[in-house]
């Protein structure tokens, strides 16, 4: 194999670094589109016919996209994750939805497991208006026959993701 450049994601996958930099970007601005989007919806039907098509969808997309990278590159070089602050928490895990006062924090790896592998994704809305996404995410999933529920907060997930390379 050829040396890679040393601005690429991880080891062993031809990705510059800037690609999941402007993935991480554009996830943000997903989320902070929409209160905007929804503001400019009031007066341009149009706006709000694509935002109902698309802003759940992107946002899901993207956050996936994001999560699987970050753990990809994570993967080739894991023993600087703790000098990049990528142990930092980003929300909180439940591992038995039977014992749900039993949380933990979840840990942005972890997090970005969760987002990969939940069976299931609940992008939150404002209360006083569902069409504009709030910053947190609830996902559900199992774990050796086990449902797990995970709560993250976008936000911060950027934040790390931030640091990721």
């Amino acid at each position: 194999m050829k040396d890679m450049p040393s601005n690429m994601l991880g080891a062993g996958y031809p990705i510059a670094a800037e690609a999941f930099d402007l993935k991480v970007y554009q996830l943000a601005c997903t989320f902070a589109a929409s209160r905007e989007i929804a503001r400019l919806a009031k007066t341009h039907p149009g706006l709000q016919q694509l935002s109902s098509v698309f802003q759940l969808s992107e946002a899901a997309r993207r956050l996936i996209a994001v999560a699987a990278m970050a753990r990809s590159a994570m993967d080739t070089w894991s023993s600087t994750a703790y000098e990049k602050k990528l142990t930092n928490t980003v929300g909180s895990l439940c591992p038995d939805v039977e014992r749900p006062k039993e949380q933990v924090g979840l840990a942005f790896r972890e997090a970005c497991n969760k987002i990969i592998h939940a069976d299931d994704m609940e992008l939150l809305a404002e209360e006083n208006d569902a069409d504009v996404l709030r910053y947190d995410v609830v996902l559900d999933g199992e774990k050796r026959d086990r449902p797990w529920r995970a709560y993250l907060n976008v936000v911060t997930f950027l934040e790390v993701a931030a640091h990721v390379v």
